[in-house]
């Protein structure tokens, strides 16, 4: 990401920190080992802030079903994992 010196800079003007990881949001295993890694890091979490998304552009009626199936994992299916690795269940 280009803004990760500018979110450090606020995080210390802030008395804070920030920890993130690029990671494949799709694939559940990837997502658990990074908020782990996080965790780990920054001994907990306070926030999570849960934004991937990606466009297949098109009606859904000429959409490839594998287009469908990779819009939905990414964009509603990837909230799940990250929110439940974060607070136990």
């Amino acid at each position: 990401p280009d803004n990760i010196a500018e979110l450090e800079a606020a995080a210390r003007e802030g008395g804070g920190a920030h920890h993130w990881r690029a990671v494949d949001i799709t694939r559940e295993e990837d997502v658990t080992k990074a908020v782990e890694a996080i965790t780990a890091e920054a001994g907990g979490g306070d926030v999570l802030v849960n934004n991937a998304g990606i466009t297949r552009d098109g009606i859904i009626f000429r959409m490839a079903k594998a287009d469908w199936d990779e819009v939905l994992r990414a964009n509603l299916s990837s909230a799940y994992c990250p929110s439940g690795c974060c607070w136990p269940r």
